[in-house]
């Protein structure tokens, strides 16, 4: 799960919630990263990816229809809590986005990509998502 711990930028204390379309027939959950398909519909973020979106809710899409779901946009500046096993000595590193898309990785990612570790505080992890 990726939880916004702060914003650094200074402009908003609160990210506006935004309902989008989601893949039909998929489960998302409450914090999970997304990204848009090549359909232009949100679907989970996985790998080394720029991730767009943070789920505002735990939402089982029906098989038919145009589901929406409700989001808001990561932007720069963005610091979320997370877990993964990462050390601080991968402060400052970027790495991939785990399966289930709620958490960090130890394999690395392209920079630009990916969640960029800000520090570790025991099994929580501040990342920027990329």
């Amino acid at each position: 799960m990726f939880s916004l711990a702060q914003i650094l930028n200074g402009r908003t204390g609160q990210p506006e919630t935004l309902r989008l379309n989601a893949v039909a027939g998929e489960s998302f959950t409450l914090g999970e990263a997304l990204v848009f398909n090549g359909s232009g519909k949100l679907t989970k973020a996985t790998g080394d990816v720029s991730v767009e979106y943070i789920s505002m809710e735990n939402f089982d899409a029906p098989a038919l229809g145009i589901p929406t779901l409700s989001v808001y946009k990561v932007c720069d500046g963005m610091i979320f809590y997370t877990t993964g096993k990462n050390g601080t000595s991968h402060i400052g590193k970027h790495f991939t986005i785990a399966d289930d898309g709620g958490s960090v990785t130890t394999t690395a990612a392209t920079e630009g990509f990916g969640a960029e570790i800000v520090s570790v505080e025991g099994s929580k992890l501040r990342v920027l998502l990329k």
